[in-house]
């Protein structure tokens, strides 16, 4: 069994607010009655005039109640964790720790609203929910969104890898993809630019193995491009190692123990990305009229190399 000391255990159990102060406890209230076909309260309320900041949603995977039949072929109620590695790590427990530092080092930059679709050591209810928990936070973000008056959402899905053999290791960014399989052509360049600056960044953490952007059918990543077709919403899952391996095992355990290493990388993959983002913006506007229906900000985007910036902060700090 793994110990933690008195103070890192204060640290981990100590409350993270659930969205950042640019978000009224009201809104994120309406966002969360959303997803359960609940009544609002108040409608919508529109950011102030001149707000042009990113809202990002912070989704921790698993860390679900929900009914799963078992050997006895009867249907229990279970929590879902996630994948467990031999030590005794889970998935959600990964997640909430990496999630609670992320979210200190993004709230932090007025470039951004910042929320969590559940909060850190919190269990959602499938039951209290109107679709599947997968597709809840890609709806989340939308209603979000709505309440703010957001144009653009970036959906982080924090979750690990497990697979049959041990050998498999490293991390890797997932992006929706068209049609079924794998490896196939990803739904939205945006995305597969935001899992390039957020895996230049993560890279050479901890010695994990780069596997690069992959694509495939992520119930969440596809809710999400199904949300919000065509606009300026990313979506990502990054699955930060396996916990199948031994050698990622380890990483996994001093993640646990300090997360901010590994927050702030990811915090780091935003910030470049969004600022990829501005500099595309501010090329379509150079243009002029008259060549902004040629490429596709995303295009743009997705060729803006991926270089990297040296810390995380409040923008312009």
């Amino acid at each position: 069994m793994r110990e933690m000391g008195d103070e890192a255990l204060a640290r981990a159990a100590a409350p993270v607010p659930a969205h950042s102060q640019s978000i009224s406890p009201q809104q994120y209230a309406n966002a969360q009655r959303a997803i359960r076909g609940q009544e609002l309260t108040g409608g919508f309320m529109k950011a102030s005039a001149g707000d042009d900041r990113t809202l990002v949603v912070i989704s921790l995977g698993h860390g679900v109640e929900k009914q799963a039949r078992g050997e006895d072929g009867q249907k229990h109620t279970v929590i879902d964790r996630g994948a467990v590695s031999a030590g005794g790590i889970t998935e959600s427990e990964l997640a909430d720790r990496v999630g609670r530092k992320l979210f200190e080092y993004l709230e932090n930059d007025d470039r951004y609203h910042v929320a969590f679709f559940r909060m850190p050591g919190e269990i959602v209810d499938q039951k209290e929910l109107a679709m599947s928990h997968l597709e809840a936070r890609a709806h989340f973000m939308e209603a979000m969104k709505r309440q703010l008056g957001a144009s653009r959402g970036v959906l982080l899905d924090l979750q690990a890898n497990s697979s049959a053999s041990p050998r498999d290791h490293g991390m890797e960014v997932v992006v929706d993809q068209i049609g079924r399989g794998r490896d196939g052509t990803a739904t939205n360049p945006n995305s597969t630019a935001l899992a390039q600056h957020l895996l230049a960044e993560i890279e050479g953490y901890q010695g994990l193995r780069n596997r690069g952007v992959k694509t495939y059918n992520a119930r969440t990543l596809d809710a999400a491009e199904k949300a919000a077709p065509g606009n300026d919403d990313v979506a990502v899952v990054i699955e930060s190692l396996f916990l199948s391996n031994p050698g990622d095992e380890k990483v996994a355990d001093y993640t646990v123990r300090r997360p901010q290493e590994l927050a702030e990388r990811i915090a780091r993959g935003v910030l470049s990305y969004e600022l990829a983002r501005e500099e595309a913006e501010k090329t379509l506007i150079a243009q002029g009229p008259d060549d902004q229906a040629k490429p596709s900000q995303g295009t743009l985007v997705a060729d803006i190399s991926a270089s990297g910036v040296s810390s995380v902060g409040p923008k312009g700090g």
